[in-house]
C-alpha cells in the first residue's frame, strides 16, 4: 500500500508571442493551482497517507495580505478540508535562492536592477534544502509530522550582500542598481508578460516581507546548516 505522496509545484514565467499574451494573462494562476485539492483527494482515496505540498510563506500574510499568498492559500485549504484527509504537510519556503539569478538575469544584464531598497533584510532558501526537507519528511514515519506547516527560510541577505556573493562567485562585478518601481512593473507586465496582480508583489518586495530571520526547520530537519545564497550559487 502507499504511504505517501510528494507533490512539487513550480511557476514558470514563458515567452509567447504577442497575439497569445491575453491568453496567457487571461489563464489565472488561482485556477491552476485548484487541481491541488483534486489530486490530493484522489491520493488520499487510492491509500496514500501523506501528502507534501510546496506552498509559500506569504501565505502567512493572511488570505488577502498579498496575492501570492491569496493563490496559495486556497489549495492549502482546499487539502486540509478533504474529510478524513490523511497527514497534510505544507512547506512554506521563502524567496528561492535561485531566483537571484532567474528573476533579474544579473549577469546578462551587467547587473541587478530591482526595487528592492540596497539595505532590506530578504529571506531565502535553497531549492535543494526545499527537496532536501521535504524527502526528510517522506521518509519518516507519517505520525511524526502529521498536520505542520514549515516555513523554510535558510539566509537572510540585503541587495548588496547578495551583489557582491555573485560577483565573488562569477569573478567579475555585478552591480546592484535600485530602479523605480514604474520602471520595474513596466519590464514586468510589457515585456515578460506577467500579469498586473503578480508584478504588484514582485515590485513591492519590502511590503510582502516577511523572512526578517532563518528558520531552524531547516537545520533541525536535515542535520545541518542550511546553505547560504553564495554556496548556493557556487
Amino acid at each position: 500500500m502507499k504511504s505517501n505522496v510528494y507533490h512539487l509545484y513550480t511557476c514558470v514565467s514563458i515567452a509567447v508571442p504577442k497575439e497569445n499574451e491575453e491568453v496567457i494573462k487571461n489563464e489565472s494562476v488561482l485556477n491552476a493551482l485548484a487541481n491541488r485539492g483534486t489530486d490530493a483527494t484522489y491520493a488520499y482515496d487510492t491509500g496514500v497517507k501523506q501528502v507534501v505540498d510546496i506552498s509559500t510563506i506569504t501565505v502567512g500574510n493572511g488570505r488577502r495580505g498579498n496575492y501570492i499568498g491569496f493563490v496559495y492559500y486556497y489549495p492549502e485549504k482546499a487539502i486540509y478540508n478533504i474529510p478524513n484527509h490523511g497527514s497534510f504537510v505544507a512547506l512554506r519556503p521563502c524567496w528561492y535562492e535561485s531566483n537571484v539569478l532567474r528573476d533579474n538575469h544579473p549577469v546578462a544584464n551587467g547587473g541587478t536592477y530591482t526595487t528592492v531598497p540596497i539595505n532590506l533584510r530578504k529571506g531565502y532558501v535553497s531549492p535543494n534544502d526545499i527537496g532536501a526537507v521535504a524527502a526528510v519528511v517522506l521518509r519518516q514515519d507519517v505520525a511524526e509530522h502529521q498536520d505542520v506547516v514549515y516555513n523554510l527560510a535558510g539566509d537572510v541577505s540585503i541587495p548588496l550582500q547578495i551583489a557582491e556573493s555573485l560577483s565573488r562567485v562569477i569573478g567579475k562585478e555585478v552591480p546592484y542598481h535600485q530602479i523605480s518601481a514604474t520602471n520595474f512593473y513596466s519590464t514586468l507586465v510589457n515585456t515578460a508578460l506577467i500579469p498586473h496582480l503578480l508584478a504588484m508583489d514582485l515590485t513591492d518586495h519590502a511590503g510582502i516581507e516577511t523572512c526578517l530571520s532563518t528558520t531552524l526547520s531547516i537545520e533541525v530537519l536535515l542535520g545541518r546548516k542550511p546553505e547560504t545564497v553564495e554556496q548556493y550559487l557556487a
